[in-house]
């Protein structure tokens, strides 16, 4: 492992709808996600970012090169004080999701071929 960040690849659409969301709660959302991200990508690594629309709606994904996660840790992930690393007490992903819920979006997280 290489002690250089991760590269960040942006793709974002230009034509995103205006969203009737709480901006600081997005911000509580995609901030800890992209840290995350740069966290868990191994040196010299790649991280991706796109916006687009989907039948009227922004989408967002963030897509890494991490190391990948058994499926059934992924399920886990989502419930308070459960964490894929060690030291960490795991509210995140069930606080993010709760977040977008409250904001009527949506929230998942999935392994990838070859990426996190």
């Amino acid at each position: 492992m290489t002690d250089r960040p991760p590269r960040i690849q942006k793709s974002f659409d230009k034509a995103l709808p205006r969203a009737f969301v709480d901006l600081r709660q997005i911000r509580q959302v995609l901030i800890p996600i992209i840290k995350n991200a740069m966290e868990v990508v191994p040196g010299g690594g790649v991280f991706f970012i796109k916006t687009w629309v989907d039948n009227g709606f922004a989408r967002y994904i963030i897509i890494d090169n991490g190391p990948q996660m058994p499926q059934s840790d992924l399920i886990r992930l989502y419930y308070s004080f459960v964490n894929g690393r060690p030291r960490r007490f795991g509210l995140g992903l069930a606080i993010i999701r709760r977040i977008v819920e409250a904001n009527k979006g949506t929230f998942s997280i999935a392994n990838k071929e070859k990426m996190g």
